[in-house]
């Protein structure tokens, strides 16, 4: 039987594209999902406030940082909007995605809030995966957010990512959106609370 895979352990470089961006899918999408992990340090401090709701019924955005792009992303997909908590729920956990940008402190606190869930610091909620969401125009990071990037694609079973809008940035929604934004916007439209392990 092989090892299971460390999130925590350096990632493998080729495994992990600058540019990757996950592909459409034309059904609702049960995406492979993580438990705590053994050997992820809890964090001193919480990134996220944890409040108890009601279950939620569909998977939720929940903003690891203010103007992470929850609202926005929320609006594009029919997702819940959660804001900046951990919308927790017994004995069924809500299904979340996390979303956070491209800059240092948007890629430090998506690597936080990993560790919080996959620690198991946080309990009563299912994470799904990140959404990075560019900061800026254009297509390659600096070489810095790179890395980081490539941290976070290491710190959770699936991110998403999404181009740079200057129309989004000022409250305008396209009528219509470059094709790789269009296939992510539609999957993670599609995602379900379905548990597929």
């Amino acid at each position: 039987m092989s090892e299971p895979f460390n999130p925590w352990a350096t990632p493998d470089e080729d495994s992990h594209q600058e540019a990757e961006v996950a592909p459409a899918c034309p059904h609702s999408v049960a995406v492979s999902s993580w438990g705590v992990q053994a050997g992820v340090p809890v964090p001193e401090t919480a990134l996220l406030e944890s409040h108890y709701c009601e279950p939620l019924g569909r998977v939720g955005v929940v903003g690891l940082h203010g103007g992470a792009g929850t609202t926005t992303l929320a609006n594009l997909t029919g997702l819940v909007d959660c804001g900046h908590v951990w919308p927790t729920s017994f004995p069924d956990a809500n299904t979340v995605i996390c979303v956070a940008r491209t800059h240092m402190s948007g890629l430090h606190a998506a690597r936080r809030a990993a560790a919080e869930v996959f620690s198991g610091a946080v309990s009563g909620i299912h994470v799904l995966g990140c959404v990075l969401i560019a900061d800026a125009p254009g297509k390659r990071l600096p070489r810095p957010l790179a890395e980081a990037c490539r941290l976070v694609r290491g710190a959770f079973p699936r991110v998403w990512t999404l181009e740079f809008s200057s129309a989004l940035r000022v409250g305008e929604t396209p009528s219509r959106f470059p094709r790789t934004f269009a296939h992510t916007i539609t999957e993670l439209s599609e995602l379900t609370v379905e548990r597929k392990h």
